[in-house]
């Protein structure tokens, strides 16, 4: 018996963490995002990660609950908000160098 989202658990992570980062790195003139921003972000990912995990074990055990939802929205939702700051942040830069 096993489950998908516990195979998979690691993408969350791997994909979450590597690409908004890669594109950083590829763009070396991108501001860097500030601290909130990114605690906020990886808080999103970590409940993505959480709720894959929760959703896994009750796959496993047969077995579900509505409450594996609330990891989906909080961690989307704290996914959204953490680059809605950052995009905030490179918007606000922008057009204070530009006035």
């Amino acid at each position: 018996v096993y489950s998908n989202f516990m195979v998979y658990l690691f993408m969350f992570p791997l994909v979450g963490g590597t690409v908004p980062y890669a594109f950083l790195g590829l763009y070396p003139s991108a501001a860097c995002p500030s601290r909130s921003a990114v605690r906020i972000y990886n808080s999103g990912l970590a409940a993505l990660t959480v709720g894959s995990c929760v959703k896994g074990v009750l796959d496993i055990y047969g077995t579900s609950s509505g409450y594996v939802l609330a990891y989906w929205a909080a961690g989307g939702l704290l996914m959204i908000i953490g680059l809605g700051i950052y995009t905030g942040e490179v918007l606000f830069a922008r057009a204070s160098r530009a006035g």
